[in-house]
């Protein structure tokens, strides 16, 4: 009961704090790769800066964009089971086993 292990939440509270600890020690360790990594000093080229900003001119985009919205069709499907017993070799009904039946006696 709850009341018999007080220690298992002091032990997730203590895990929990472990990893924050660690995980802020690798951050500020490693600040200055981090930052190195998400702040380039290279700057991207204009002809790449281009291409990507441009829209696409692709005969395959062009059809795409152009096309009408597709039309979908949904028919009614209905599902009729023929209902069997387990003596003639059908499926078992809803909440039924082979072994619920008890003998007669």
């Amino acid at each position: 009961s709850s009341e018999d292990s007080p220690w298992v939440p002091a032990v997730i509270v203590f895990v929990v704090m472990v990893i924050l600890v660690v995980l802020v020690v690798l951050v500020v360790l490693r600040w200055r790769h981090i930052s190195q990594f998400l702040c380039l000093k290279d700057a991207v080229p204009d002809s790449i800066t281009q291409t990507l900003l441009a829209p696409p001119e692709s005969s395959m985009f062009l059809a795409m964009r152009n096309s009408a919205p597709i039309e979908e069709i949904n028919h009614q499907v209905s599902v009729v089971a023929a209902v069997r017993t387990v003596e003639d070799g059908g499926p078992l009904q809803a909440g039924e086993s082979l072994c619920s039946r008890q003998p007669d006696g």
